[in-house]
């Protein structure tokens, strides 16, 4: 697989989430992105010392990618359960607006070549 997917269709996928938004669980799918620009982001796992702060700056950012269309996906192998108590428990989270996706399989991730 190419390093890159710029302007590449995303493999289909299914997955398990957490909406911080909403502050409920919620399934997402390739089908919800069709046709929109998206920011796909792995990272190793939640309660991790970087991740915290590299997601909070795409949250912080969150506005100005909405008015390009582009959504933001941020993507581990942690379940939907731990998403939700990492947004919970981390201060640089808290007014999180990004859906937690939940590779628990991680097939998602062999997908996108990752």
């Amino acid at each position: 697989m190419s390093s890159t997917m710029v302007r590449s269709e995303i493999p289909e996928f299914e997955m398990e989430a957490y909406d911080s938004s909403t502050g409920h669980y919620t399934t997402v799918s390739s089908n919800d992105y069709i046709g929109k620009l998206g920011e796909i982001c792995f990272y190793s796992a939640d309660f991790t010392f970087v991740f915290p702060t590299e997601i909070s700056a795409m949250n912080a950012k969150y506005d100005e990618f909405q008015k390009m269309g582009v959504e933001i996906l941020p993507v581990s192998v942690d379940s939907k359960f731990s998403h939700k108590r990492f947004v919970e428990t981390e201060p640089v989270l808290a007014g999180l607006k990004l859906t937690m996706d939940a590779d628990r399989t991680p097939q998602v991730s062999r997908d996108f070549g990752v």
